[in-house]
């Protein structure tokens, strides 16, 4: 064993305390020590308490902004993907309508008319008089065409006065094309009378029957409205609804005028009807006139030269025709009044020339410009 013994180790052999370490001055140093040496702990305290409650401030900061980030991109991304949605996804489809075969049209569910009668007039054997409405049916295209009511009386009077023996047509065969006149009656009940336009035709079950030649003007204008009838029928109609208002204008019979300045070419009615049989380019239409109780024919003659020739009535179309004052188709209002004088009867639309007992020459007028001139039948 090593007999060494180092100079601290004596030391410690003795007795600890032989020299006084803890005095008053000593104590209040360790004191002075152990009181700063706390304060400095409290202050590393705060600061760790200070640091951690900005850490969590900033975390919850984070933590808050993140979610209202992520909520806004949640309704942002639930907006797209519901647009996305809607744009792509398709519809459901839908089953189309069961198409019903053979089911009728419209104008098939009326009442056929069907007259037995052999004789009279149709007003004597079926009551006309009860017809409350009148409309048209396009058998083509299955359209519903309403006549106007203040024209309808067209239609009526036609039919009421319809013979049943001398307005049979000579050709029964109607051709391909056809509308369906429905006459709804006081009783709701509605009747269906077949017609053909291209032949002026009725069908009323027993037979094919002419028609007047103002239906024909009138179903021209209702299905064909930029035809030339057309256009007259309008032009016309507008003349007579003015002559007929209860406030329009009465002839003034105090003067009449001479009948040659009133003539068409240096001809009158009768000469003219002559002179139409050498026109090659017409368009004839077979019409029953009731007031004659007879067969007759209208139509257009002429082409582009347009003469159109109507129960009693023919009119002119083209500025060909002239009076001998020079008067015809495109004249203005005050060039007629210059050349011809004042009319007998005058409204908006026509004006009347009385030559004899009766007015039978007249002026139809657009926007102050001669668009037809016309010479009736002497009576």
């Amino acid at each position: 064993m090593n007999d060494f013994e180092p100079e601290w180790y004596n030391r410690l052999k003795g007795s600890p305390v032989n020299r006084r370490t803890f005095t008053s001055d000593h104590m209040e140093e360790i004191q002075q020590k152990a009181s700063r040496l706390r304060a400095v702990n409290i202050q590393k305290q705060r600061a760790r308490r200070t640091r951690w409650m900005m850490a969590a401030a900033a975390a919850f900061a984070i933590i808050a902004g993140l979610t209202l980030y992520h909520s806004k991109l949640g309704s942002l991304a639930s907006e797209y993907w519901k647009e996305i949605t809607v744009r792509h996804v398709p519809p459901e489809p839908v089953d189309p309508p069961k198409k019903i075969e053979n089911e009728p049209k419209e104008q098939e569910k009326l009442i056929p008319l069907k007259i037995d009668a052999a004789s009279g007039v149709l007003k004597d054997v079926w009551p006309i008089d009860d017809v409350k409405d009148i409309s048209v049916y396009n058998d083509q295209t299955g359209e519903k065409i309403e006549i106007p009511k203040e024209r309808q009386y067209v239609v009526i009077q036609a039919l009421a006065w319809t013979d049943l023996v001398k307005a049979i047509a000579l050709n029964q065969d109607a051709g391909d094309e056809k509308v369906t006149l429905a006459l709804q009656m006081e009783d709701g009940t509605e009747y269906a009378i077949p017609y053909s336009p291209e032949q002026n035709t009725i069908d009323l079950g027993g037979g094919l029957y002419y028609a007047s030649d103002k239906i024909l003007l009138l179903v021209k204008g209702l299905l064909e409205p930029g035809s030339r009838l057309a256009e007259l029928d309008r032009v016309l109609e507008q003349a007579r609804v003015e002559y007929s208002a209860d406030d329009s204008p009465k002839i003034d019979d105090s003067f009449m005028y001479d009948f040659r300045r009133l003539l068409i070419d240096g001809s009158d009615y009768i000469e003219w009807q002559t002179r139409l049989a050498a026109y090659s380019d017409v368009q004839p239409y077979r019409y029953f006139d009731s007031m004659g109780e007879k067969l007759d024919t209208m139509g257009e003659y002429g082409g582009a030269d347009n003469l159109i020739a109507l129960n009693s009535q023919l009119v002119f179309a083209s500025s060909q025709y002239k009076t001998v004052d020079g008067v015809g188709v495109g004249s203005l209002e005050d060039e007629v009044l210059k050349k011809l004088g004042k009319p007998n009867l005058k409204t908006k639309t026509g004006w009347g020339y009385k030559s004899g007992d009766y007015v039978r020459f007249y002026l139809y007028f657009e926007e102050g410009v001669v668009k037809y001139m016309s010479i009736n039948m002497p009576s």
